[in-house]
């Protein structure tokens, strides 16, 4: 009887103890769909396709912009939680001759549909090299005020494929 009450118990703290993890719902995130509408082209240099080079699953977008400047494709996100701590992830590869730079952006809005003046900016690390799949990472949190975002898959002079694109809620690690 000892033995079951222990595990109830730990069960019990597990359950009520962890979080649940909120993810904020992309669509076409892994490009599976032919329907690429949900990602919107930021510039007239860009075009994107849906191609069958990929992560995980058949496809990824391809994405390239013959300009110098940072363009590419964007998705507005909306429910987004004022003050809540982000995982954005994407997994990213380039080929030879590599974009001069490939990152991602996430920019925040106090709208719920994404439109007005961008409350801030933030951008994964940026990759200036022929890289096979490798992951692309922003931890961040949503400004006080933000109750929407436009997700962004950029690329300055080149062509770059990404896949598995996801914004999840961030809960730190604890020591227990």
């Amino acid at each position: 009887m000892r033995s079951f009450s222990l595990k109830l118990l730990f069960i019990i703290l597990f359950f009520f103890t962890t979080h649940p993890i909120f993810a904020i719902e992309t669509t076409n995130n892994s490009f599976e769909s032919a329907d690429m509408t949900s990602w919107r082209a930021n510039s007239t240099n860009v075009t994107v396709l849906r191609d069958n080079v990929a992560y995980d699953g058949l496809y990824s977008a391809k994405i390239t912009n013959t300009s110098s400047s940072s363009y590419g494709v964007e998705q507005i996100l909306t429910n987004v939680v004022p003050d809540q701590a982000y995982e954005i992830t994407s997994y990213l590869e380039t080929t030879t001759p590599a974009p001069s730079k490939v990152f991602i952006r996430v920019a925040w809005y106090s709208s719920i549909d994404g439109t007005g003046s961008q409350l801030s900016t933030t951008d994964s690390e940026i990759v200036t090299e022929v890289t096979d799949w490798s992951k692309l990472q922003i931890l961040t949190e949503a400004p006080a005020t933000a109750h929407s975002a436009k997700l962004r898959l950029l690329v300055a002079s080149g062509t770059a494929w990404f896949d598995l694109v996801e914004i999840n809620e961030y809960i730190a690690p604890t020591d227990e």
